[in-house]
């Protein structure tokens, strides 16, 4: 899964380093009121949390005074049904969640809106490199978009005096419609805008280049046209890759200069994808765009996929 698995083993020493980086190199650290928003989710704390970006998390908030420590990540729907543990409930999100910080689903706490179940780690600080206990309140949620969980840590010999506030926090979660801002990836030759939650991805040789986000993929590939054995034009290229990716049962769509189909297949863990395939063509080169998303969510994403693929530009 995106980050679980790899957070609680580090969570402390990783956030702390993250706050002593972020107060180093001199970046920007916000101090709110009270309400601290992310990706769709709003917690009311107390005012003097710091916030700072984690690459392990979606958000990491920290006060210092108390020394808590709130760590957000945030788990789309469409990734979560496509795990070797189905995820196709809320139910069995929290299920997963148990598997993954090893607790019976037998201490399970029902509370307003949320469920949430107590761990106990020795975590070693990193200004000391001391070892001490810390307890985590993890907090599961079902949002609009996604599942959401929140890590409340603190120390252990201050748990009993901290546990309603760390669920006075945790019940203080409400959720809202969510957009990212956008961002344009631009290499000089190849461009698409695409909302700032698409990373780009490294380690796929085999395709031009690669984006995703927690709900969609988009694989690029670029076609030489002095590698074609004879002269090919733009509709072969297309009939071609229509025999190739749909056998030919796909029909073609055509909208503001685009050619496209869609098709669908099923993966070897049993999920239905959807794949959209949009096809371009440049002075010396054919390109191809697909874009795989779970085929659940495929008609509130289709809207989605067709505004990305109509800010390709090649150059």
């Amino acid at each position: 899964m995106k980050k679980m698995k790899k957070v609680l083993a580090s969570i402390l020493v990783a956030a702390t380093l993250v706050f002593a980086i972020t107060m180093v190199s001199g970046c920007e650290v916000k101090i709110f009121d009270k309400d601290f928003s992310v990706k769709g989710l709003t917690l009311t704390l107390e005012k003097q949390f710091a916030v700072s970006e984690s690459e392990s998390f979606d958000a990491y908030f920290w006060d210092k005074d108390s020394d808590i420590h709130i760590y957000v990540i945030k788990e789309y729907f469409s990734p979560l049904r496509t795990a070797d543990i189905p995820v196709n409930s809320f139910d069995d999100y929290v299920k997963y969640n148990c598997d993954i910080y090893e607790v019976d689903e037998d201490g399970v706490v029902e509370d307003d809106g949320f469920s949430y179940v107590t761990v106990e780690k020795a975590l070693e600080r990193v200004e000391s490199k001391v070892k001490q206990n810390f307890v985590i309140i993890v907090a599961m949620y079902e949002g609009k978009d996604a599942y959401w969980t929140v890590e409340f840590a603190c120390r252990k010999v201050e748990f009993s005096s901290q546990k309603d506030t760390l669920l006075r926090y945790a019940r203080s979660a409400e959720f809202y419609d969510y957009t990212a801002p956008e961002k344009t990836f631009d290499d000089g030759t190849f461009s698409i805008t695409l909302t700032d939650e698409f990373k780009k991805a490294d380690g796929y040789d085999d395709y031009y280049a690669c984006f995703y986000s927690g709900e969609m993929s988009f694989y690029v590939d670029r076609y030489e046209k002095s590698e074609f054995d004879e002269e090919v034009d733009f509709n072969t290229f297309v009939d071609n890759c229509l025999a190739v990716m749909a056998g030919g049962d796909a029909g073609i769509a055509t909208f503001q200069g685009l050619t496209y189909f869609s098709t669908a297949w099923e993966s070897d863990k049993g999920v239905i994808i959807d794949s959209e395939f949009y096809m371009f063509e440049s002075e010396d080169s054919f390109w191809t765009v697909e874009v795989l998303s779970d085929y659940d969510d495929y008609e509130r994403l289709d809207d989605a996929i067709l505004n990305y693929a109509l800010t390709v530009k090649i150059k």
